[in-house]
């Protein structure tokens, strides 16, 4: 549970903190306060979650929605790594908002089940865990974007968070640890 955090918050926001940059730098047209604005289509993404997602979990189960939230982050950030157009972007920051939250709610519930006996730790070192990722990530990112560009560190995201995603929603399917 906690590597799988940790690999989330590596890739999601390892990459999300490079998103606006790479607007700037691939269309020098375009302005910072359209690139924020373009930015909070994140935001879009996490609202129409929470519109669906009771259907999503009644039709799809724990291990499905995971996997649809992997798919989902992989097809966005795919598209953020060949980025044809800035258009192309508006899409796929709002899927990459909404893939985020379907998958960081299954995790997000396992982990209040980690230590029933000591649950704000269990969800203390969880929260821990998540944020190293976020840290790394975006070190670790910033430097594959320096040497090799902005569609191989995007590419490096969506591969990592599809791995993640058949990983741990074949676990939650066979009733294995995360």
């Amino acid at each position: 549970m906690l590597g799988a955090v940790f690999v989330e918050g590596f890739f999601v926001f390892g990459g999300l903190a490079f998103l606006g940059a790479s607007l700037k730098d691939r269309f020098t047209f375009l302005r910072y306060d359209q690139i924020g604005l373009m930015l909070a289509g994140y935001g879009v993404g996490g609202l129409a979650y929470s519109f669906f997602v009771r259907r999503f979990v009644s039709k799809l189960g724990e291990s499905g929605i995971f996997l649809l939230g992997g798919a989902l982050l992989t097809v966005s950030y795919g598209v953020v790594a060949l980025l044809p157009s800035f258009w192309a972007f508006l899409p796929a920051i709002v899927v990459l908002g909404m893939g985020y939250f379907t998958m960081h709610g299954t995790l997000q519930t396992r982990a209040t089940e980690l230590s029933p006996e000591a649950r704000g730790t269990a969800v203390s070192l969880f929260a821990f865990c998540f944020f190293l990722g976020q840290a790394l990530g975006a070190a670790a990112l910033g430097r594959v974007i320096a040497l090799a560009g902005y569609t191989v560190g995007f590419g490096s995201c969506a591969l990592g968070l599809l791995a993640l995603a058949l990983i741990v929603s074949f676990r939650l399917r066979h009733r294995k640890k995360i």
